[in-house]
């Protein structure tokens, strides 16, 4: 079974989203640091989403983002379009031939 990645920098870049986090606290955007981080981080280093799946959920997470901060923003609003969108890209990743994320056979070349 393939393990998840984590090395040291990825500890310096979720210690640095953190500290971005702490400086939006005061703002309605405080959750877009985290919400992007984490899913990079399930994207790259759980289940490794193949580069084109990411570019997908990230244009996606762009215009989602975007429609709701022109009008009436709501992170409700965001999770309810985006979270469909992520479980769709892990699904596919999952599925794919080639997967080499958390709980496939294959290990990593």
């Amino acid at each position: 079974m393939s393990k998840f990645r984590f090395s040291g920098g990825d500890a310096c870049f979720l210690a640095l989203s953190a500290v971005g986090t702490w400086f939006l606290r005061q703002t309605p955007f405080v959750a877009l640091i985290p919400l992007v981080v984490a899913h990079f981080f399930l994207f790259c280093n759980v289940f490794r989403v193949r580069r084109n799946w990411e570019l997908l959920w990230a244009a996606c997470f762009i215009a989602n983002f975007a429609a709701w901060a022109l009008t009436r923003f709501s992170w409700a609003g965001v999770l309810t379009i985006q979270l469909p969108i992520t479980l769709l890209v892990l699904v596919a990743t999952a599925k794919s031939p080639g997967y080499r994320g958390v709980g496939s056979r294959r290990h990593a070349a």
